[in-house]
């Protein structure tokens, strides 16, 4: 992906020129693919959650970052670490509540 700079320069003649240069385009840190250690730890916590099969994990992928993907492996750095955080987040709920005694029925 390229983006291009248009430069406009008008002389003290009234005269005009135009210019445009590709260059190529800025990527926003930690915009790149996701890593090997992400997904390795964004399918061990998808299945610890009980999304055990790949298309379960797929939906629940894309669902979360609102985009289409034809594989976990699309994900870039950042979308992998909030899901990776989420995940997380998820599974220390389910262990806090599993902790808490039910309360007795009246």
């Amino acid at each position: 992906m390229s983006r291009v700079e248009i430069t406009i320069v008008i002389t003290s003649d009234g005269a005009v020129t135009v210019s445009q240069e590709a260059k190529p385009a800025r990527q926003m840190p930690g915009a790149g693919p996701i890593t090997e250690p992400q997904l390795r730890a964004l399918h061990t916590l998808l299945n610890k959650t009980g999304f055990t099969n790949a298309s379960e994990q797929l939906s629940y992928c894309v669902g979360w970052v609102k985009r289409d993907l034809s594989s976990t492996s699309d994900l870039t750095k950042v979308e992998a670490s909030f899901l990776i955080e989420d995940l997380g987040k998820q599974l220390d709920d389910e262990r806090m509540a599993a902790m808490v005694p039910e309360k007795e029925a009246k």
